[in-house]
């Protein structure tokens, strides 16, 4: 259910043109770099065309999407269980703006027990994560 106000608001940014095709140029770059750095840090992800990720946690203790998201409501960062859609391994991730999504990167790559390994492969510099 949404009010009369807000459907009009809604209306009225599907009118501004620039902001609309911002708003998915944003969501577009912000969705892929999403799964590619989740799944970086060996969480599971589904394809996506939309707002948001479902992102899989193992089932280890401590390292579960329930302790995941208090973890993340710990440091500020909402995200939603899916437990009442019968997926307890999983939390939903909506794509956010930079710094938002520079943070939970952050966040859950201190929650897997990541940390940068940085090494040289060829004469190239390489990064590669090691998480639990």
């Amino acid at each position: 259910n949404v009010s009369a106000p807000a459907q009009a608001a809604g209306l009225a940014a599907l009118q501004d043109l620039e902001f609309t095709e911002n708003a998915r140029l944003n969501n577009h770059f912000w969705l892929q770099e999403t799964i590619r750095r989740l799944e970086r840090i060996g969480l599971g992800i589904p394809p996506s065309v939309a707002n948001f990720v479902l992102v899989r946690f193992p089932d280890e203790v401590n390292a579960d999407a329930t302790s995941a998201r208090l973890f993340l409501l710990e440091n500020g960062i909402v995200v939603r269980s899916m437990l009442p859609y019968k997926l307890k391994s999983h939390l939903r991730i909506t794509i956010g703006r930079e710094h938002e999504m520079n943070q939970l990167f952050h966040k859950l790559e201190e929650f897997m027990g990541c940390r940068s390994i940085s090494a040289t492969d060829g004469g190239d510099n390489v990064v590669k994560e090691s998480c639990r």
